[in-house]
């Protein structure tokens, strides 16, 4: 039971606005245990973290004209991962992501209105410890 730091690329894709949104991602994974509990093979994280993304194409989200494409988000998650072996682990995750964009000042120096987003994602895979 040891804290994880995690480095990911993400693509999306917005179908119904034809647009994607791509970026990094930095996310650390706290394990969480009851004290005095024995150690088992299946173990619960929490994950918390941030990012930065890009959009590219048309999207409603943006329409705020000018609006800069580069966005941060804030991540927040859930864990579970089970050992297989002692070097294969089943992983299976549920990830939040609250997506920001800034938008430029107006011919007056007033802030213009930016955009924000959400994004939901769930997976299950394998991890190969080395």
């Amino acid at each position: 039971m040891n804290a994880r730091f995690e480095i990911s690329w993400t693509r999306m894709r917005a179908d119904q606005e034809d647009a994607n949104i791509v970026g990094l991602d930095g996310d650390v994974w706290l394990p969480y245990a009851l004290d005095g509990a024995p150690a088992s093979r299946l173990r619960p994280y929490l994950i918390l973290g941030v990012g930065y993304h890009r959009y590219y194409g048309e999207t409603s989200v943006l329409d705020e004209e000018g609006t800069d494409n580069g966005a941060r988000s804030l991540n927040g998650g859930l864990a579970l991962v089970y050992n297989l072996t002692r070097r294969t682990e089943l992983v299976a995750t549920a990830r939040y992501r609250y997506f920001s964009w800034d938008a430029p000042d107006d011919d007056e120096g007033q802030p213009g209105d930016g955009a924000n987003a959400t994004a939901t994602s769930f997976s299950i895979g394998l991890q190969q410890l080395f």
